[in-house]
This record gives C-alpha cells, structure tokens and sequence, in this order.
C-alpha cells in the first residue's frame, strides 16, 4: 500500500506484488512518477509506474542489492558489499 501523509496518512494506491521482508527498501523518482523496489531475490530492481500502477521494468544487477536511493535524476544502488551503482533515469 502506498499512504499518503496529505491525507491523514490513508492509503491512496495498492501494488498488487508480494515483496519479501528481507528485501523492502523503495525510492520513489523525484517528479513522484516511479517507484523502484528491490525485487524478489534482492539482485533486481523493479520500476513501477505510479498512474497506472504497471511495472515498467527490471533492472538486474547480479548482486544483492541493500538500500536504493533516488537523487540528481540517478538511481543509486548500494549493495550488501558496500559497492554503489548509479543508473540514469533519463
């Protein structure tokens, strides 16, 4: 469930995906437009449209990712190694 705190807190939208506990950290893009989740295995990230509630895609990175982090138009990844990856949301 996605909640808002203009609104009390209530839930505004539902992503229909089960997310593993392990594995719960989001970041939504800076215009609010997208949500990336760390994905089933932690090695993926799933982008999320938030209009239509549609997954746009994956991005696979063969490591487990930890945090993720959206800023200055990137996507950073920092994985369980320490190690930082930064994709551009362009």
């Amino acid at each position: 469930m996605l909640y808002s705190p203009l609104h009390s807190h209530q839930p505004i939208k539902h992503l229909t995906v089960d997310l593993p506990s392990k594995y719960k950290h989001s970041c939504f893009s800076e215009d609010s437009e997208n949500i990336f989740i760390i994905g089933d295995n932690g090695t993926h990230v799933n982008i999320w449209d938030l209009k239509s509630l549609q997954m746009l895609g994956k991005i696979f990175t063969g490591k487990v990712i930890k945090k993720l982090k959206c800023m200055e138009g990137k996507l950073w990844v920092i994985f369980e190694d320490t190690s930082i990856r930064r994709y551009n949301l362009n």
